[in-house]
Parts: structure tokens; C-alpha cells; sequence
């Protein structure tokens, strides 16, 4: 059985490291100016100007913006260069600053192969998962794949040097198996990928036809001019998976690629969804809440999932599983406190 873990920024975050995006503006901002071009200056004269650092929290969504106030390609491409530049400093000063404590790996590796009966699940939400695993997850051993969309490789530090595939653990009847790990952004030194999803998101109508600007802007163009084939392996990976877990992802527009990706899980499986929630978290006797959370988050995947299917196709989706409070195995590896 084929199983997919999604991994998003959420989990670095998690482990305290300062990975956001308005923490990279911080770093950004107070670079030297000298000799800068002026597309950089007025850049980060409207970052820095902007008082609602809020609305700047997704970088990729404001290029798509910022495009279309770029009269010249070549600032466009300069801009494009700086911000990738820089970013990659700033992840891997950021990923030498937080020393990952290997020990902890037996831990991540109980996460991933537990992950699927959590005790925040209902009854119904487990019956469903265990048959799933019943019908599909007896016969043959389990094939982990992870899709991170970090460029910082915390996992690989985590686990140290592998060959695939890794034994991570027995369940009795299978052996839970580590296939690989990708980066589907590229990494903190090499291959980094930063911009929108498609042209519709570039609001520069000119621009959409610039090979120079889409091949820097749009992420699929980007990932293909390396030539690594990692869009191709993932999307093949998510076709075949049973069960795709997300954790630490905001399910952002620019990737809207990978959220559309996901209807092939939802006819032939399951996705689990895990979200820390923001306080006040609601209590085992509030399950109108509960379900009114579950459903916020499910649509909102929804709404991605359906902007190229009728409805009739969406009518059959199933539920999704949305664990509600944070899952303890990954809070441990963060904490040596006890639960």
C-alpha cells in the first residue's frame, strides 16, 4: 500500500525555527543597500512601508501582485534573482541555527506510521481509516513517500544518512517502509523554486508570454528548468497513494497544482488532514464546533479541488479527516515536557 505524506512549513515552525515569510522580510530589509538596483530599493521600500505585514505573509502570492507594477522585464528578472538570492541565505542560516537532535527519529518515525489512528479521531472516522487499511494495507508492505514543500531538509536531519528503501517499523503483518523524501521547492542551496502557480496569477498580462519571466515566476516552469523531474514523480506518487496525510500546510493558491492533484486520493482513498488550531480549541463537548471546523477546512480544500470538475464529480468526495487537536508523537519531538 502507497501512502503520501504531505509536509508544509508548519513543521519547521513547530520545531521553533523562524521560517516564515515575515521573518524572512526582517532579514531582508536590513541587508546593506549599497549599489542595489532600484527595482530592489522600491521593493523594499513597499515591504518595509507596508503596515500590514499580514497581507505580505505569502511572498509568492505578492510577486504574482507586484508583477504587475514591473514596466521593464529586466527588473522583473532582477527582482526574481535577489529575492531567490537572499532567501536562500536566510533558510540556511536559519537551518544551521537549529541543530536537529537526531535521537528523536524514533518518534518521527512512529508519527508517520501512526498517523493514521490518532485518539482525536471519532469512532466512525477510525472504522472508515481501518477498513481502508483492511482492504488495501494487509497483502503487500506499506510505501511511505514524503513531499515536502520546504526548502530546508529537517527530516533528512532528523533521520540521518538512509538508502531507500528504509525499514522504519513493523505493524505486526507489513514492514512500514521510508521510500524517499522530495523536495518539491527545491532545497535551501540548490534547485529553489519561488513564485505562483500558473500565469493567471501573474497580473502582468505581457508577462504571461515571457519565457524569461514564466520559467522564474510560475513553479512548474521553474521546477522543469532544472530538470530534476520532481513534479512528474510526485504528481505520479499521488496518483497512486491510498491515503495522503497533510500536516503544516496552509493550502495556499500557489500550489494549487498539488491541491488539484489530490482528487485521484479522494476516489481511491483518504486524506488526513492534521491542523493545530488557533486558541480557544473546542473541547470534547462542543462536537457542533468540532464539525463546523472540520467543514470550514474541507471546503476550503474543496474549493481547490473543483475549479476544473462539475459538481456531480464532487457530490462522491468523500469526507475528510481533520484531527483537532495536535497530535502528541510530533509535539514530543519538539518538547521534553510531559503530555
Amino acid at each position: 500500500m502507497k501512502i503520501v505524506f504531505l509536509i508544509g512549513n508548519g513543521f519547521d515552525i513547530k520545531l521553533n525555527m523562524n521560517t516564515r515569510y515575515k521573518d524572512f522580510y526582517k532579514f531582508y530589509i536590513a541587508l546593506p543597500q549599497n549599489n542595489e538596483p532600484d527595482i530592489i530599493k522600491q521593493f523594499k521600500k513597499d515591504l518595509g512601508d507596508n503596515k500590514d505585514i499580514e497581507l505580505w505573509s505569502d511572498l509568492e502570492n505578492v510577486l504574482g501582485y507586484y508583477l504587475g507594477k514591473i514596466e521593464k522585464k529586466e527588473d522583473a528578472v532582477i527582482l526574481h534573482e535577489d529575492l531567490i538570492d537572499k532567501l536562500s541565505q536566510y533558510m540556511g542560516l536559519e537551518e544551521k541555527k537549529h541543530k536537529i537532535d537526531k535521537t528523536k527519529k524514533e518518534q518521527l518515525f512512529e508519527y508517520i506510521s501512526k498517523a493514521y489512528f490518532n485518539k482525536d479521531f471519532t469512532n466512525e472516522e477510525i472504522n472508515e481509516i481501518g477498513e481502508l487499511l483492511r482492504v488495501f494495507g494487509t497483502e503487500t508492505d506499506w510505501e511511505i513517500n514524503i513531499i515536502t514543500f520546504n526548502y530546508t531538509k529537517t527530516i533528512e536531519n532528523m533521520i540521518g544518512d538512509f538508502y531507500p528503501p528504509l525499514m522504519i517499523m513493523n505493524n505486526g503483518q507489513n514492514n512500514i517502509n521510508l521510500s524517499g523524501i522530495t523536495h518539491i521547492h527545491g532545497f535551501t542551496n540548490k534547485e529553489m523554486v519561488l513564485g505562483v502557480n500558473d500565469d493567471t496569477q501573474i497580473a502582468n498580462e505581457i508577462y504571461k508570454t515571457e519565457t524569461d519571466i514564466t520559467d522564474r515566476y510560475i513553479k512548474t516552469n521553474s521546477n522543469n528548468t532544472y530538470g530534476t523531474g520532481r513534479d512528474k514523480k510526485c504528481q505520479k506518487l499521488l496518483e497512486e497513494a491510498r491515503i495522503v496525510v497533510l500536516y503544516g500546510l496552509s493550502i495556499g493558491d500557489t500550489d494549487l497544482k498539488w491541491w488539484e492533484k489530490l482528487s485521484h486520493t479522494l476516489i481511491n482513498g483518504k486524506i488526513i488532514f492534521f491542523d493545530y488550531l488557533k486558541e480557544p480549541k473546542p473541547n470534547d463537548n462542543q462536537g457542533a464546533r468540532i464539525k463546523n471546523i472540520k467543514e470550514q477546512i474541507r471546503n476550503k480544500l474543496l474549493t481547490h479541488l473543483t475549479q476544473k470538475q462539475d459538481f456531480e464529480y464532487v457530490s462522491r468526495v468523500p469526507e475528510i479527516e481533520l484531527q483537532r487537536l495536535p497530535l502528541k508523537p510530533y509535539k514530543s519531538l519538539t518538547s521534553t515536557q510531559n503530555d
